[in-house]
């Protein structure tokens, strides 16, 4: 049976706002509609030029310094593909797809298919990163399929590349499919983690090969599931997880494997025992985690530290998953306050607030309240994680399972704070803007409500590339205050602080403040 008895997609083409429009180079572009609240847009992802209609997307948003939002779809049979919604384009843009790549670099085998992306696009020295998943069942199904490619992608070129090609066999692990993976950036590695079997591969970004690392010894052979998400420290130990194991387990390339045995996770149910979500701080020293069943742990790398700190809970059975909350989308505020997440596999999809201290769960609406095609109870399946903007709106998509039926790929980015100002949560909608107030002062002002203090984060970074280095500071404005002044000579000094064009960005902490349309300032030293 066909995705829908008339190819409404033909219609999307014709019909605004939800049409798609072709770019000269034929790329199709798929233009947003406002929700029901401000702050709210909704994109239908489009199929692309070879025919691929996408209905489904697994954890697989990212973003690049520049804050472009980055988004893959996939039909989870044939192939999968990469979308760009840049700042200065008219809507979500197709970027290019595995198999259009791969038969560009001869590396497409009569009958391959690549049924997904499981993975965020990673951004690493002006490239976005990924690896394929085309097979992700727990049998060994795994074994008729060739294994996974790595691709990258230019925005600068615009070219979407295969980067297996030039690997033996034209893959980066025979059989194997990466559901999750993280680059370690001071060396210029990325590491994969292969379904079933668990094997963890490392690819080397200069040389342009990948190495099978393997599983730990004390993993027994068959089938897992391996956690969604991974993440490394300061000295390149990779933390992962396992269904066979209840406790995180770690890669370290100078001793090889083993396991935190004082780092338990849940076992009571085997979807528990891995995490499936994950987010960090804005300066990546802190990584927030979530199994199955909502519970939230915290690793610190400063001091290499892991926690326990609570479970999310909801207020009634209709939106939970045997009895809990299952996440997947999951994202810090940028003032390390409050983690926001969607519940999934439930009768009702809604948008909740986690606040870290306190540990309360607090249901802010259900989906429905933002657009209705997302809150119909076919959307039950939601991803997005580490996916916010410099705007301080963040994404999320949204797609049913049903094979026979399948719905539609939804993006939609929202603004929190707005969000909370329309639900009464927020007396004011308070914007921080940033300016020169002459040579040496630079003025930061506030508008909206002034009675309470505000603590405000601002990104300090040099000019010029989206990879240099950037540090992070706060200012507090006063109860009853409307106006901070800050010497230049006081916010430039301290690390990233260089020579030449500094550059200062207020960020909206998605908790209580935004941005304002004047949010940065270049400074010559």
């Amino acid at each position: 049976m066909m995705r829908r008895s008339c190819p409404c997609w033909v219609f999307v083409w014709l019909l605004l706002p939800f049409g798609l429009t072709a770019h000269a180079a034929d790329r199709p572009v798929a233009l947003g509609r406002a929700g029901k609240v401000p702050g709210v847009t909704s994109w239908i992802v489009p199929p692309t030029p070879n025919g691929l209609i996408p209905n489904q997307s697994w954890l697989s948003i990212g973003s690049s310094p520049d804050g472009q939002i980055y988004i893959t779809g996939s039909d989870h049979k044939t192939n999968a593909a990469l979308y760009r919604l840049g700042r200065q384009e008219a809507g979500l843009v197709y970027a290019g797809d595995a198999r259009a790549a791969s038969e560009a670099a001869a590396n497409w085998l009569p009958g391959e298919t690549a049924q997904k992306f499981h993975v965020r696009p990673l951004y690493y020295r002006g490239r976005l990163y990924l690896a394929t998943a085309d097979f992700t069942d727990e049998n060994d199904g795994f074994l008729n399929h060739r294994g996974f490619h790595w691709y990258a992608y230019d925005p600068a070129a615009g070219r979407f590349s295969d980067l297996s090609a030039t690997e033996p066999r034209g893959v980066g692990g025979e059989h194997a499919s990466i559901v999750a993976m993280a680059i370690d950036e001071e060396r210029g590695l990325i590491y994969g983690h292969d379904t079933p079997r668990g094997n963890l591969y490392c690819y080397n970004i200069a040389t342009g090969r990948t190495a099978n690392l393997g599983k730990p010894p004390f993993v027994p052979e068959g089938c897992h599931m391996p956690g969604r998400y991974l993440w490394i420290n300061h000295a390149g130990r990779v933390y992962f997880t396992i269904s066979a194991c209840g406790d995180v387990l770690f890669y370290d390339p100078k001793t090889g494997f083993g396991e935190r045995k004082e780092w338990t996770i849940a076992t009571e149910d085997h979807g528990a025992m891995v995490f499936r979500t994950g987010t960090q701080s804005l300066d990546h020293e802190r990584v927030y985690l979530a199994d199955a069943t909502g519970r939230i742990y915290r690793y610190d790398k400063q001091d290499d530290s892991f926690q326990l700190l609570g479970r999310a809970g909801s207020d009634g059975a209709d939106y939970q998953w045997k009895g809990s909350l299952k996440l997947r989308a999951f994202n810090l505020t940028a003032d390390e306050k409050k983690i926001y997440f969607i519940n999934d596999d439930a009768k009702v999809s809604a948008f909740w607030e986690w606040d870290i201290a306190s540990h309360r769960t607090k249901r802010l609406c259900d989906l429905s309240a933002l657009d209705d095609r997302i809150g119909a109870g076919k959307f039950n399946i939601h991803g997005g994680n580490d996916s916010w903007d410099d705007d301080g709106y963040l994404y999320f998509c949204s797609f049913g399972k049903d094979p026979v039926n399948p719905t539609e790929l939804i993006l939609s980015r929202l603004d929190p704070v707005r969000l909370k100002v329309q639900l009464g949560l927020l007396a004011d909608l308070v914007e921080v803007n940033v300016s020169m107030s002459d040579a040496t002062t630079i003025r930061f002002r506030r508008n909206g409500g002034t009675s309470a203090s505000q603590q405000v984060i601002l990104r300090v970074q040099p000019a010029g590339t989206l990879d240099a280095p950037a540090s992070f500071r706060q200012l507090t404005f006063l109860a009853g205050s409307d106006r901070v002044d800050v010497a230049v000579h006081e916010l430039l000094s301290g690390p990233g602080a260089e020579r030449g064009k500094m550059v200062i960005t207020v960020l909206g902490n998605g908790d209580t403040y935004r941005a304002g349309a004047d949010r940065i300032i270049e400074i010559a030293r």
